[in-house]
């Protein structure tokens, strides 16, 4: 996973690998590539959470949005799965879109893992 702009890790709660990557910046995104078909994007919920954008191999349009505002913190959240794309490489991209759902309290984006075949 190769993370743009400012990330810090946070280790609280039960996240997969002991830590998410967390980032609060309008903008910052994380880009995995990938060989197979199907790709699962796995995050976190909480109070402090905003609203990604989930892209796939650069198409302009996002494949989906994650809002992941929760009232209490949740982890190892499935954000985005996609199970039909054509064999080969692909990448896909989550990026902060620096908006967040009216009942959190910041516009926090976290990267837990990816899954991938």
């Amino acid at each position: 996973i190769t993370y743009f702009g400012t990330w810090i890790p946070e280790s609280q709660g039960n996240p997969y690998g002991g830590s998410v990557q967390k980032t609060t910046t309008s903008n910052n995104y994380a880009e995995f590539t990938f060989s197979g078909t199907y790709i699962r994007f796995v995050s976190k919920k909480g109070p402090q959470a905003g609203i990604s954008a989930i892209y796939i191999d650069g198409n302009p349009k996002p494949a989906a949005t994650f809002d992941a505002y929760a009232a209490s913190a949740t982890y190892q959240v499935t954000a985005y799965e996609y199970d039909k794309l054509s064999p080969g490489t692909h990448t896909i991209k989550v990026i902060n879109t620096g908006t967040k759902n009216p009942l959190s309290t910041a516009k926090g984006m976290s990267v837990d893992y990816f899954e991938y075949g």
